[in-house]
């Protein structure tokens, strides 16, 4: 039957064991479910894509980002990238449709893979600044990970953030101030 709408034109593969089951252009709704879908139980979306959705950035991610769990084995997908996690299961947020990662985890996965320290005050202030999250769960969500990047910094600019400082220019204005480092 799925073979025959397929062929027919009603049905179009998305990806290996995901089709739409309607014609016109796929929504970006669409391709968020369709990734997660194709991923498989445990896939949650992420980095940047989760942050899309949290209202953490106001832009499209151009690749759907998706964690799943460390044990998983799960084929490449075009137009997405894959990033494993041991504490998938802690790390995704409750009720959330499609699933994807608590914003103080997609933060701190953005700041591990941020380029420069501006980058990762970007994350950390605006998560703050928007009333996403608060200086207590990014604390908690650090206490976490065993291994985080730039830690030190993030100690700081939490505090910084839950204190008033919204923006780079903001925290970096205040600590030429107060004489941060930074």
């Amino acid at each position: 039957m799925i073979k025959f709408r397929v062929r027919s034109g009603r049905w179009r593969q998305i990806h290996l064991g995901v089709y739409a089951i309607y014609s016109g252009e796929l929504t970006r709704g669409t391709r968020l479910w369709a990734a997660v879908l194709s991923a498989g139980p445990g896939a949650a979306l992420s980095h940047e894509t989760a942050a899309e959705l949290q209202r953490l950035t106001d832009k499209p991610a151009e690749i759907i980002h998706l964690t799943v769990p460390v044990r998983r084995h799960v084929m490449a997908i075009e137009g997405v990238r894959l990033h494993r996690s041991r504490r998938q299961v802690e790390a995704v947020q409750r009720n959330a449709y499609p699933p994807r990662t608590k914003v103080e985890e997609t933060v701190l996965d953005l700041t591990k893979t941020a380029q420069t320290f501006d980058d990762v005050c970007g994350w950390v202030t605006r998560a703050i600044a928007r009333e996403l999250t608060d200086e207590t769960r990014l604390r908690q969500a650090m206490s976490n990970r065993a291994r985080l990047r730039w830690r030190a910094d993030l100690n700081e600019l939490i505090g910084a953030a839950a204190s008033g400082d919204h923006s780079v220019l903001e925290f970096r204005y205040h600590g030429a101030r107060t004489g941060r480092r930074r």
